[in-house]
């Protein structure tokens, strides 16, 4: 009998590979995250792109840096697209599908420094249409001067409402570490 059961079981997860056989549409793949961060302040506009060309996570991604200012407040507001040749007339805009889905999507950011003193506040601002977070807006506020490690998660069909990614459970549809300097 359960030598029976177990090749049911084997059976189905062979067969059932792709999202699809399992009852789910297949989430968009994205490659790109923008971030800017617009002061509060003076509306001054920072920019911060990761780029992943071969969708193999970290092993040669494009990215850049910015800086900001100490005991400053900034809006980050967040782009996602899909690009696999990075041609700019390929590319695939994927915000309008994640605001069009948004009880389907969150975006988490993390910050990954083991001392988290840099950023005394981040938090999403923005819901989703069931009045849950979403996630492409943020507040965060800056505090000391260092540099700042903070991840970007986008996930596919999450647990909402939740506490974080790890209760959000869902697929990832894109995951990135990016870095900014806080300076005096």
């Amino acid at each position: 009998m359960r030598i029976g059961f177990l090749g049911v079981c084997c059976f189905c997860l062979v067969g059932c590979s792709d999202l699809d056989d399992l009852g789910y549409e297949e989430p968009e793949k994205y490659n790109i995250a923008e971030l800017t961060f617009i002061a509060r302040e003076d509306n001054g506009e920072s920019f911060l792109s990761y780029v992943d060309p071969d969708l193999e996570g970290p092993l040669n991604p494009i990215t850049n840096t910015v800086q900001l200012k100490n005991n400053s407040d900034y809006t980050i507001r967040l782009n996602f697209a899909y690009d696999f040749i990075l041609d700019e007339e390929e590319r695939i805009e994927g915000n309008e599908t994640i605001l069009s889905q948004s009880k389907d999507y969150q975006v988490f950011l993390i910050l990954e420094n083991e001392n988290g003193s840099f950023v005394s506040n981040l938090e999403a601002i923005d819901t989703d249409d069931n009045q849950n977070t979403l996630g492409l807006e943020w507040e965060i506020s800056t505090a000391i001067t260092g540099f700042v490690d903070m991840r970007v998660v986008l996930v596919y069909d999450p647990i909402k409402p939740n506490l974080n990614l790890n209760s959000a459970e869902g697929f990832i549809v894109f995951d990135a570490t990016v870095n900014f300097i806080i300076q005096g």
